[in-house]
């Protein structure tokens, strides 16, 4: 009986907790990190490189947000990618948001046999951002890529950020597409 007790006294401090905590989800952010490609095809080596993101909330419910990424794949070449898009986000709960965006994309390639491509775009994607607790949040989410001259992909996405100090966060974030390529990206939050 006492363990019941205890377990409910716990729940309910909990729950106490979430209700008076200010919402911590900002959308006010620079994201920077590594990122590792698997590629999945034969004879091509994996990828690295970096990637950088900013999201801006000038009004409450809707950002504008921004990426760059570049990557280097030793016996293929290098490629740079641009977005810019839009998003909204609605809270279902303080702590759990429903999160969309839409934009557009720019990717620029440099193969080692010479044969330079360049491709635009557009994404649609949608995630689910929820803070556990103090800050501590986990994302998952799907996002809809179609390139002009190139077959279109789904990229599903599920990240982990951990408070380190005020504003900051560590990250971590693994990614799959249609391909079975996979990508791991460890880098760190700035929340503005």
């Amino acid at each position: 009986m006492n363990k019941l007790l205890a377990c409910l006294s716990a729940v309910g401090l909990f729950a106490a907790a979430q209700t008076v905590r200010a919402d911590t989800l900002t959308y006010n952010n620079f994201d920077v990190g590594y990122k590792y490609t698997n590629v999945d095809v034969s004879g091509v080596d994996d990828g690295h490189g970096v990637e950088a993101n900013i999201t801006f909330s000038p009004i409450a419910h809707f950002f504008l947000e921004g990426g760059y990424e570049y990557i280097n794949i030793d016996n293929a070449g290098e490629g740079h990618a641009y977005a810019y898009g839009i998003g909204g986000y609605v809270p279902l709960e303080e702590n759990l948001h429903l999160v969309g965006s839409l934009g557009g994309l720019r990717v620029d390639t440099e193969s080692e046999g010479g044969g330079d491509a360049n491709d635009d775009g557009y994404y649609l994607g949608a995630k689910v951002r929820y803070d556990i607790c103090s800050g501590t949040e986990l994302e998952a989410g799907a996002t809809y890529v179609d390139f002009s001259d190139s077959q279109t992909s789904w990229v599903y996405e599920l990240a982990a950020l951990f408070p380190v100090a005020e504003h900051l966060k560590l990250q971590g974030q693994v990614e799959l597409n249609d391909d079975d390529d996979v990508a791991l990206v460890a880098g760190v939050r700035i929340e503005l």
